[in-house]
């Protein structure tokens, strides 16, 4: 009986999703390790949005993206019903470094497909600096953007109540319809008692003052013209918003991710 319960609870798997910084591949020390965690809990406490990192020698997924999605999922990470947050994996499984982020929930309004891009661009510039200086180079995006807000390329978006990346609801055009169709019976309205108290005359002399009356003759002559041409040039903020997909627990995502 004894031995029965020493195997259950020698198979029980408990996840401490409260450390943040989980390197498998051991490529960090652990002074690098803590100040990385330091940095990782002031996100979450300034955004309010959740963060882990990752590194990884080994695993059963077919790429990095499926691999930081399901890490983010099934270990429940994220902040509030929409799971609010985001995973970067630095990933050497195939042979190479691959390097992915994954946003979750508000994080994938956040971090647009042009943030994401700027964001893989600056980690991949601190490669030869080491995978402390990629994991800092992250951080330091991800707090610089969420400093700015959600970006212009995500304005009309928003997330629902599953975590999904949907448009904003606008008014349905029936109603637009019947709003302008009652706003102007009312001011038909208004004009119509308006003109009740308009007293109407037949004679047009009546509206005329004789003895104010100047009549001049004039003449107008057309000389040249001239035309000045100015064009008009328009800014952006280079996003077309965020790409997203669905991870195999079926949760949206958000991200990308690329090979060093």
């Amino acid at each position: 009986m004894t031995f029965l319960i020493f195997i259950g609870i020698k198979n029980v798997y408990a996840f401490d999703n409260t450390v943040k910084v989980y390197d498998y591949a051991q490529v960090l020390t652990s002074e690098e390790e803590t100040k990385l965690k330091g940095s990782v809990l002031e996100y979450i406490e300034e955004y309010n949005m959740d963060m882990a990192l990752v590194t990884v020698r080994h695993h059963e997924k077919k790429d990095t993206e499926s691999y930081a999605d399901d890490f983010y999922d099934y270990n429940d990470f994220g902040i509030g019903n929409t799971k609010d947050g985001l995973i970067f994996v630095i990933d050497f499984t195939f042979g190479y470094t691959d390097i992915h982020i994954s946003t979750s929930g508000e994080a994938i309004l956040m971090y647009d497909d042009y943030r994401i891009n700027n964001m893989l661009d600056n980690i991949a510039d601190k490669k030869h600096d080491g995978y402390y200086k990629m994991f800092e180079s992250f951080i330091k995006d991800s707090k610089n953007y969420a400093s700015v807000g959600i970006p212009s390329s995500n304005e009309n978006m928003t997330i629902n109540s599953k975590g999904d990346y949907v448009r904003k609801r606008s008014i349905p055009f029936p109603a637009i319809i019947l709003i302008d169709s009652v706003v102007t019976l009312i001011i038909m309205f208004v004009l119509i008692n308006k003109n009740k108290m308009v007293r109407k005359s037949v004679n047009a002399n009546y509206y005329l003052d004789t003895d104010s009356l100047i009549i001049n003759n004039r003449s107008d002559k057309f000389i040249t013209t001239h035309t000045t041409s100015v064009r008009l040039s328009s800014s952006s903020s280079g996003g077309g918003g965020s790409s997203t997909h669905h991870s195999s627990s079926g949760r949206t995502h958000g991200g990308g991710g690329r090979r060093l």
